[in-house]
């Protein structure tokens, strides 16, 4: 279904959730091949690749069982900001995409509440969350807001039995979603580790020059040892040929989750990487190989000027012979050179191992958790645990631990 630009659609698949003062409407899509291409066109931006078009219907590629519905709310005008809700029987079974995993206590019976329906708004894979708006209109700073806060509440309402959590969202963007979700909560959940990177024309020594003198050093230093092994590797950029390899990827990705205490689905795996092998996101395989073999690799994708190194795979016995910078290799160096020759602007390096990657030059960027039961729930949030998470990072990141509080984006709840 099409329909002329910046007009909203009336039709059975696009069902609206209530009219509101100063003509917003709300509108929710059954699924994603109900949502219009014009409505996907008008709401071009996104705070972050992980709510993008081509990032949501690579999930829906994924796992096509769990249903991903869409909400958006406009005015007369047209369409002004949408976002994706994934819908669960009960609580996402990965812990790293589950409040209660990732904020154990939270609530005062955890086993009966993960029972209840959820809705994870925005993304249910990737560290990053927000909004697809408008690129076109240029609403107030309060008008935005109003119509956030009434696709918010129109969420809320479309979903009256389910538990409502949005998922690594940045801190200023959680705050503004809890201020329109009643009996809502927001918790320091991780930190995302970012490279910003220079503007057009910008090369490698241009990146190195923008660093400090620790990370400039412990850069040079990676690209000398990866150097003697034969350089940083050019990646693997068609998509059909990355495809063909995911079903020998997936095994060490699936070493690395087992190495944090998670025990993988390989064949599930096998299937994620080849649902983010697709023209639309333009992948990047970065590969090192010993002995004809793959032992280590980074898959990216990219929408726009944001660049993510989505996953990491490795072979661990392999790696502790070679002893070398093969983990620094596809997770930081071999994505940055991609970056600067096709003019990204930011990297995300995700979660997790961040001392590694930010003696290397990351940022960190810190994120919430921002989660509300059901109205008619007996079940009650317990208080205080806003920052529990907050001293668990700091006791394993002595890079993390030694940050001023000004350097950090906007840990503050």
């Amino acid at each position: 279904m099409t329909c002329p630009a910046g007009t909203v659609p009336a039709s059975p698949a696009a069902a609206a959730a209530g009219d509101h003062p100063g003509g917003l409407r709300v509108h929710r899509f059954e699924s994603l091949a109900d949502v219009p291409q014009d409505l996907w066109e008008s709401l071009a931006g996104s705070d972050s690749l992980y709510v993008c078009e081509p990032w949501t219907k690579a999930l829906g590629r994924s796992n096509p069982a769990l249903p991903i519905v869409f909400w958006a709310v406009a005015d007369s005008e047209g369409w002004i900001a949408g976002i994706p809700v994934h819908l669960f029987d009960a609580a996402p079974p990965s812990p790293t995409y589950s409040p209660w995993g990732l904020h154990p206590g939270l609530a005062d019976d955890a086993d009966l509440v993960r029972a209840l329906p959820h809705a994870l708004v925005g993304t249910r894979n990737g560290q990053g969350n927000g909004l697809l708006r408008s690129l076109t209109r240029r609403p107030s700073e309060a008008a935005f807001d109003e119509a956030v806060a009434v696709l918010v509440s129109g969420i809320r309402a479309g979903h009256p039995d389910r538990v409502i959590a949005w998922t690594y969202a940045p801190m200023r963007f959680a705050r503004r979603v809890s201020a329109a979700l009643p009996n809502s909560v927001v918790l320091f959940a991780d930190v995302t580790a970012e490279i910003p990177l220079p503007g057009p024309g910008a090369d490698f020594a241009d990146h190195l020059a923008a660093l400090r003198g620790s990370s400039r050093r412990r850069v040079r230093a990676d690209l000398k040892l990866i150097e003697a092994v034969g350089g940083v590797a050019t990646p693997e950029v068609d998509p059909a040929v990355i495809e063909a390899l995911c079903d020998d990827l997936a095994p060490l990705l699936g070493n690395v989750m087992r190495r944090h205490g998670h025990e993988p689905d390989v064949p599930a795996l096998a299937r994620y990487l080849r649902a983010c092998a697709v023209p639309e996101l333009s992948p990047a395989l970065f590969t090192v190989r010993s002995g004809g073999r793959i032992v280590a690799f980074s898959l990216c994708v990219r929408h726009g000027e944001e660049m993510s190194v989505r996953v990491v795979g490795l072979d661990h016995a392999a790696l502790e012979e070679r002893d070398a910078m093969d983990y620094a290799h596809v997770s930081v160096h071999g994505p940055v050179e991609h970056a600067l020759r096709i003019g990204v602007r930011r990297i995300d390096l995700g979660v997790g191992t961040l001392d590694a990657k930010l003696m290397r030059g990351a940022r960190p960027r810190a994120l919430a958790t921002v989660v509300a039961l059901p109205a008619a729930s007996p079940h009650r949030l317990a208080p205080g645990l806003e920052r529990t998470r907050l001293p668990l990072l700091t006791e394993q990141s002595r890079v993390m631990a030694s940050l001023r509080p000004e350097e950090w984006d906007d840990l503050e709840i």
